[in-house]
């Protein structure tokens, strides 16, 4: 049996549907974060911010909108980074992300509890 044009559309649009809602279900990761943030470790070494660094900064500052989720991860991950090398202060990525012209929900200290924070 030859299904339907209405069945076809129904399937079709039902496929569309899981495909889009997993696309929105995904999250920031760590890794996700270090790796946006991979070009501005140039900042460290000559105090300038490249484009490909902001853009980093801003697909950060994007994906922390999105959710509580992603708002905390992103502050626990720039937290643990800060705080687990050397180069990479709290104060350079207020710096950095400040010079790219973007202002986080939080600034990133030692002593941030990222689990309070919440979307305005």
């Amino acid at each position: 049996m030859i299904p339907s044009s209405s069945s076809l559309l129904t399937i079709t649009l039902t496929l569309l549907f899981i495909s889009l809602s997993s696309h929105q279900a995904e999250s920031i990761s760590c890794d996700n974060v270090i790796s946006f943030l991979s070009p501005c470790m140039s900042f460290m070494d000559d105090g300038k911010v490249s484009h490909s660094c902001c853009y980093g900064v801003k697909r950060i500052y994007k994906a922390v909108k999105s959710s509580n989720y992603d708002l905390r991860m992103t502050c626990s991950c720039l937290k643990q980074e800060a705080a687990s090398y050397y180069a990479l202060t709290a104060d350079t990525v207020n710096t950095v992300t400040g010079k790219c012209r973007v202002k986080l929900p939080f600034e990133v200290t030692k002593n941030i509890n990222c689990s309070k924070l919440t979307l305005r």
